[in-house]
């Protein structure tokens, strides 16, 4: 009797063990939607939704009239956060090709020309998703205070 115990016991840690919660990107997308919303509201930024994706931004200098386009090479200064206030990095990158950065910086970069200043909160789909990256951890918004400094 103790062996069958033992046996389905075993069977059962064995089941669960397997089993894995599936990811659910629409949910994430909701939840991340949601916890923006929250941070914007309670810290008062007047922050507005991209009119084609579901990053959230605001503008702080606009900069130059000329804006980059997805094959320019942009040199930013930048503080990535979570919303809990964890910083994440702070540096400036050298010239870095636009096409090659996250989604969410693509989309928010060519808002400001150069000199110019914005915040932007990427959902972690337009950032680094279920998996993150570094140590940045898995289905997290990013805060992005950045300063275009120049692009060609």
């Amino acid at each position: 009797m103790k062996r069958h115990l033992i046996l389905i016991a075993l069977i059962a840690v064995a089941v669960t063990a397997c089993k894995k919660d599936k990811f659910n990107a629409a949910e994430q997308a909701k939840t991340d939607e949601a916890d923006i919303k929250y941070y914007i509201g309670i810290n008062k930024i007047p922050a507005v939704k991209d009119d084609e994706s579901p990053l959230y931004y605001q503008i702080i200098n606009s900069g130059s009239d000329s804006h980059p386009t997805e094959t320019a090479k942009v040199t930013l200064a930048f503080e990535i956060s979570l919303l809990d206030g964890t910083q994440i990095n702070k540096g400036t990158t050298s010239a870095q090709p636009l096409s090659g950065l996250i989604e969410g910086l693509r989309r928010g970069i060519p808002k400001i020309g150069a000199g110019g200043q914005i915040i932007l909160f990427i959902p972690s789909a337009l950032a680094y998703g279920p998996q993150g990256y570094a140590n940045i951890p898995p289905n997290k918004v990013l805060i992005y205070k950045l300063n275009l400094v120049s692009f060609n």
